[in-house]
């Protein structure tokens, strides 16, 4: 009986012990089974500033541009300008030999005081009735002619002093002092490039959008990462047959001079602006013609939701149905989530906030 007894005990302990076992290790074989949570950034789709654009390519002009020339055939006597030198609006930039002429002037003054020294000696017989007024007019058209002709030399003197027409920044000396000049020699040029003047063609089908005023955002190869802002100054009232497009002129401020006119610019004119829903073009999974996130919700759980995109911006896409802004969603390492598993959030660094 105690053998049996014995036996009976024995089996049981190794009975328990294989169920003991068993649990154990179906439990440690279960928690391998089960997927640790994955680390994925996270981040909140907010409101982005989003430009619909019409884009082209121009080229810049100065706002005013002329060539000095030389009035009259003179020899230089002074050049009073450097190259690239700013000059304002009447600044002397060339003299011309005027020695010969202010001899003249000297002569003509000399004619017109004594003409005027006649005329009042004249006035005073024709007061005291030993003149006639037919004498007094012919003494006064004298005087005036004298005068006029002292009028006429200060002209050509001050002819001789080439001016600036307006404010501006030369261009290269083509001339040196002693150089006998004729009427069209080119002496330098002039520019104002204080505001450019921004000229580019837009298709046809555009042109309904676009007006004086309109803002446009222009970017130079030499300033990549700068935007120059103006505006539409006037559009072209004939299309183009040939290309079917339509000439747009722009004014862009310069006051630092750092664009120069011959440039090549891109240029977008701004149809609208708007603050839609965004988020990371990465974040977003195409599959078909059906585009949807990962959403985090409570308990660091994602879902799977549906969404509808529109335009982009580089980096970002808009969406127009599926999500609320602030909605937390999964921006990197969506390819390692599943609908409903749980994740380890990460916020994303940078890039946060509207923009």
């Amino acid at each position: 009986m105690l053998k049996v007894f014995a036996a009976l005990l024995i089996a049981g302990v190794f009975a328990a012990g294989g169920y003991y076992i068993q649990t154990e290790f179906g439990q440690k074989k279960q928690e391998a089974k089960a997927p640790a949570a994955p680390t994925v950034i996270v981040d909140a789709v907010v409101r982005r500033e989003l430009i619909d654009l019409i884009e082209a390519v121009g080229t810049t002009f100065a706002k005013d541009s002329i060539v000095v020339t030389a009035p009259v055939t003179d020899p230089i006597v002074d050049l009073l300008f450097n190259d690239g030198q700013k000059v304002k609006k009447g600044d002397v930039l060339v003299e011309l030999d005027t020695r010969s002429l202010v001899a003249q002037l000297e002569s003509a003054r000399a004619t017109f005081d004594e003409a005027q020294k006649q005329l009042d000696r004249v006035q005073t017989l024709t007061t005291r009735g030993n003149a006639t007024e037919t004498r007094l007019d012919e003494q006064e058209r004298t005087r005036n002619t004298s005068k006029a002709e002292v009028d006429r030399m200060m002209a050509e003197i001050d002819r001789r002093k080439i001016r600036a027409a307006f404010d501006g920044v030369m261009g290269l000396r083509r001339v040196s002092v002693g150089a006998l000049v004729q009427p069209g020699t080119e002496l330098a040029t002039l520019q104002d490039t204080s505001v450019l003047k921004l000229d580019f063609t837009v298709p046809e089908l555009y042109m309904g959008g676009l007006k004086p005023g309109q803002e446009v955002i222009a970017k130079s190869p030499v300033f990549p990462n700068k935007d120059f802002k103006g505006v539409i100054s006037a559009v072209e009232g004939v299309i183009n047959p040939s290309s079917r497009s339509v000439t747009v002129r722009a004014l862009i401020p310069n006051p630092d001079g750092a664009l120069t006119p011959g440039g090549l610019m891109t240029v977008g004119v701004v149809r609208e602006r708007a603050m839609p829903i965004m988020a990371p073009e990465e974040a977003v999974i195409s599959l078909g013609d059906q585009r949807f996130v990962f959403k985090v919700e409570p308990g660091d759980k994602v879902k799977r939701v549906a969404v509808k995109t529109g335009r982009r911006k580089p980096g970002f896409i808009e969406i127009t149905e599926g999500l609320s802004e602030r909605d937390v969603i999964v921006v990197d390492g969506v390819i390692r989530v599943r609908d409903g598993g749980s994740i380890k959030p990460q916020p994303r660094s940078g890039n946060g906030g509207a923009s």
